[in-house]
């Protein structure tokens, strides 16, 4: 989300909490990376007995089988095969990544900012071409930054409880995090908190009881901040073909620390998006049919809201076609929830690939690196790991890629799609 720099500050409550730490090593990454498949690798996880703590199994006769895969996809819940499933999933959760360490490149830049550094048109937009400031320093070249580690904060919670969402969980991992990063990729403590969650978790209440505290420091406010949006795109994997169980997952995930209706809609209408996408009912190369998919995640996110200024906001930013009316590289309301919303839908309405479409949204600065972890996320599910540009994901730092596949299958080994 929007973070440390004296202009963010007036974003409503999405600057980031200030810091220094050794960004994570990027050695035997960047400069010589080892080349990505055009599929992602499926590999059976065998830490899943280790990384899940309680399993909520069917019982009956398939009692041992159901232990093993408590998200096992019912019968008749997609039309897609396993290896289409394993390319949406690992292209939501790459896509989300490769938008994130993109758009670092201009996060807090105006436009014409953008377009000095990278080109006009964004041709030299790249994670080796970086501008290397006093903000983006923070981070390795290749590295995500805390939009895609908090989504994988929510990937190892589910993880870990066999699919159950437990915000309790979640704030602890999240306070953990925001104390100490990832300590196996080498990290001393989270980069780029925002105002919000840093409100949230130096309450010691917040342990216990997250959505209380969310809503003792939204309350009085119009503070409407994106650093929910952000995270929550892998809540509509696991019951993706139940759209209830999927918006009220990302409610609960969501108000654990932004408790604005307006940030429980957009996280609502991002989740049910990538559940409709899993369950492939709409070709989604026919226009008419993504704006099927995109109107009912639309409707589904609407529900949470009843201010009619709320609802009226809502609909402009969902009704998006382009990134150029959504005014992003304005610092006033950098961080508006809505913004990463917009940026997403509007991707989705777009005829291009993966590269192009990322790298114009990037080049419109403002929080560029939250509006392209969600648009990336969407864009990544729909089309797939085996489209994402290959030399953007081997940019990405080795390790950081490594440790994060064997999350991405040990979701695959519950949800018993091989």
């Amino acid at each position: 989300p929007a973070s440390t720099t004296s202009s963010a500050a007036s974003a409503g409550g999405a600057s980031a909490t200030a810091g220094s730490s050794t960004p994570r090593s990027s050695v035997s990454s960047a400069s010589s990376p080892t080349p990505r498949g055009r599929l992602f690798v499926r590999k059976a996880c065998p830490e899943v007995p280790s990384l899940v703590k309680r399993l909520q199994p069917a019982g009956g006769p398939t009692l041992g089988q159901r232990q093993k895969t408590p998200l096992r996809v019912p019968e008749g819940a997609t039309t897609l095969s396993n290896a289409q499933m394993i390319d949406s999933i690992a292209g939501l959760v790459y896509g989300a990544a490769l938008g994130d360490a993109l758009g670092l490149a201009t996060e807090f830049m105006l436009r014409e900012q953008s377009q000095f550094h990278y080109g006009m048109a964004g041709e030299r937009l790249s994670v080796k071409n970086i501008v290397h400031d006093r903000h983006r320093c923070k981070w390795a070249k290749g590295d995500w930054t805390d939009d895609t580690d908090q989504l994988i904060l929510i990937l190892s919670s589910l993880v870990h409880w066999g699919g159950i969402v437990d915000e309790v969980d979640f704030a602890k991992r999240l306070t953990s995090w925001v104390e100490h990063g990832f300590l196996e990729l080498g990290d001393t403590m989270g980069q780029g908190v925002g105002n919000t969650i840093g409100k949230a978790i130096s309450r010691p209440e917040f342990l216990s009881t997250p959505h209380s505290v969310a809503e003792s420091i939204w309350a009085g406010t119009d503070n409407a901040a994106n650093g929910a949006v952000m995270r929550t795109a892998i809540l509509g994997v696991p019951h993706f073909a139940d759209l209830d169980t999927v918006g009220n997952d990302a409610v609960r995930i969501c108000k654990t620390t932004h408790y604005d209706p307006r940030c429980q809609a957009s996280c609502v209408a991002v989740c049910s998006a990538v559940a409709l996408v899993l369950q492939g009912r709409h070709d989604l190369s026919d226009p008419s049919q993504v704006e099927l998919l995109l109107a009912e995640a639309t409707r589904r996110g609407s529900e949470v809201l009843t201010d009619e200024k709320h609802l009226a906001d809502y609909k402009r930013y969902t009704a998006a076609h382009d990134f150029a009316g959504l005014d992003l590289g304005k610092m006033a309301g950098i961080g508006y929830t809505l913004k990463p919303l917009g940026s997403a839908w509007a991707a989705l309405r777009q005829d291009g690939d993966f590269k192009s479409i990322i790298t114009a949204l990037v080049m419109e600065g403002g929080d560029a690196d939250s509006n392209a972890v969600v648009a990336g996320a969407l864009l990544g599910c729909k089309l797939g790991y085996s489209q994402l540009p290959r030399d953007w994901l081997d940019s990405l730092i080795e390790k950081n890629v490594d440790w994060l596949n064997v999350k991405i299958n040990a979701l695959l080994d519950l949800m018993a799609i091989s």
